[in-house]
């Protein structure tokens, strides 16, 4: 039960706000970020209501409160944290803050209504080739990869994990020929994870319920299928076939038994 729980927690990675003595504040904020939450840590009584509202949590220690404020801040924070958060109307379209052609599309009303979306090419040559290996190593057909860091935040906390799909729109990365297609791939490390994508009226559509490091591939459609490393596990093909094989001869063995058995019957 507790590892679903953690399991839960660190795949929507809920913002917590937490008001607590200057005492514990710290072991708080770890213990959070630990759990794979988001906290913050505020305890003035006039963004109470604001921050609480957009929040997944709230956690409240009244043990020694001695900092000035404290106590009004608890007052009605409970109230808060009972109602619905704030949301955009399904729908609604948010540009981003330095690209406005590039957009979120909240088809399902899940963003809170102080979201900033960011949009950022990623230039960084040694990053740019970390991640255009892992691209290479995995995709057949690549001719080129452009990354792009896609942030989202509630106006003070980055979202990270979203609790359902957005839609995100933008300008085409690439000038494609007939042979060539564009693939979406959120990375996570050296794994990429693959996003519904297609091309609608000249742009580039895809969802996502992730935000962090995407990269844009532009793939020739008539490459071959990628050869297994050196070294990989056969393929489940070749399991049922050496599966079959081993069957046939456990069969024919029993058959020559068999036959020898009944000639000795026969002497």
């Amino acid at each position: 039960m507790l590892k679903e729980c953690l399991d839960q927690v660190r795949k929507k990675a809920p913002v917590v706000h937490n008001i607590t003595n200057y005492v514990t504040v710290n072991d708080v904020a770890n213990v959070i970020l630990a759990c794979g939450g988001s906290p913050i840590m505020s305890d003035e009584p006039e963004d109470v209501a604001d921050i609480t509202s957009i929040c997944g949590g709230l956690n409240i220690n009244l043990d020694d409160n001695t900092t000035n404020g404290d106590q009004d801040s608890n007052t009605g924070n409970g109230d808060t944290a009972t109602q619905p958060a704030k949301t955009l109307t399904p729908g609604a379209v948010v540009s981003s803050t330095s690209d406005t052609k590039t957009t979120v599309k909240d088809t399902k009303g899940i963003l809170p209504d102080t979201v900033k979306f960011e949009s950022k090419k990623v230039t960084d040559e040694k990053e740019v080739a970390k991640v255009a290996d892992v691209v290479k190593d995995k995709i057949v057909g690549v001719k080129d990869v452009l990354i792009y860091e896609l942030n989202l935040t509630d106006g003070t906390t980055q979202l990270h994990q979203l609790a359902d799909k957005v839609q995100v729109t933008m300008d085409m990365p690439f000038a494609l020929a007939d042979n060539e297609t564009i693939k979406v791939f959120r990375v996570d490390s050296d794994k990429l994870i693959a996003c519904t994508s297609r091309v609608a009226d000249g742009k580039l559509v895809f969802e996502t319920d992730h935000f962090s490091t995407f990269a844009f591939v532009k793939v020739n459609t008539n490459a071959g299928t990628k050869a297994a490393p050196e070294g990989a596990a056969k393929t489940s093909d070749d399991s049922n076939m050496y599966m079959w094989l081993v069957i046939a001869m456990a069969g024919l063995g029993v058959s020559i038994a068999a036959l020898m058995n009944r000639k000795k019957e026969q002497a």
